[in-house]
């Protein structure tokens, strides 16, 4: 894939970070090349819907306590408002701003992230939209058990790439450095 599709696309990624299943929307930004290399998968869809016929998901998804903060919901508010009332036809008026924002959350922005974290991956997103050498990630979903195996037998069978990170947490955010090709975790 060339430069400017990596920075033109927001790419579904995979890779195993101490042994736990990931997942990472490019949103059009960089990340190491063996990510890129080995943990992009073109037709991971089909393969991870075959693997849901045969094992179950989660069931207890954990989303970030923090997203109304980290994308800027208060500061966008109006906009999404908007946007919201637009695309389902006047029908969000009626809610509350916290029914609005938990709308938004879990039908728009968070649903494809939720959907990874039924699967049993953690599942990142590009902190900084419209930066693409900006390299920091945020978890917006994860199981709650870590019990399905969907994830895993994803990861084992496709090969993607394993990262040791020295004192990783489950909800830490991550810095994939692209010059460096090296995963770090902070808070």
């Amino acid at each position: 894939m060339i430069e400017r599709e990596i920075l033109n696309s927001d790419l579904d990624l995979f890779c195993l970070i101490n042994n736990h299943p990931v997942h990472i929307a490019s949103a059009g930004g960089y990340v190491p090349s063996i990510i890129m290399a080995e943990g992009y998968i073109s037709d991971y869809t089909k393969i991870l819907k075959a693997l849901a016929k045969r094992w179950p998901v989660e069931d207890e998804i954990i989303t970030n306590r923090e997203l109304r903060y980290i994308i800027k919901y208060d500061e966008n508010r109006e906009n999404i408002h908007l946007i919201l009332n637009t695309l389902f036809h006047n029908q969000t008026r009626e809610l509350s701003d916290e029914e609005l924002y938990n709308f938004y959350e879990e039908k728009i922005y968070a649903h494809s992230f939720i959907e990874m974290a039924r699967l049993g991956f953690l599942s990142y997103d590009k902190t900084n939209l419209g930066l693409p050498e900006d390299d920091a990630f945020h978890l917006v979903a994860r199981p709650c058990l870590f019990n399905s195996l969907i994830a895993r037998i994803f990861c084992i069978t496709m090969r993607v790439p394993r990262f040791y990170v020295k004192n990783f947490n489950v909800g830490q955010h991550l810095i994939l450095n692209s010059l460096s090709h090296n995963i770090y975790s902070y808070r």
